[in-house]
């Protein structure tokens, strides 16, 4: 029961930094896309 929970907290810190690279890889194009448009 014990190891099912650790899981579950671990899942979730992982789907966190997940998304969190998702959005940083976002910003990284959107600023490419200004700088090669502008």
């Amino acid at each position: 029961m014990k190891g099912m929970k650790n899981n579950i907290r671990v899942r979730r810190i992982r789907r966190h930094i997940f998304i969190a690279f998702v959005k940083l890889r976002c910003d990284e194009l959107k600023a490419l896309y200004l700088a090669v448009s502008a």
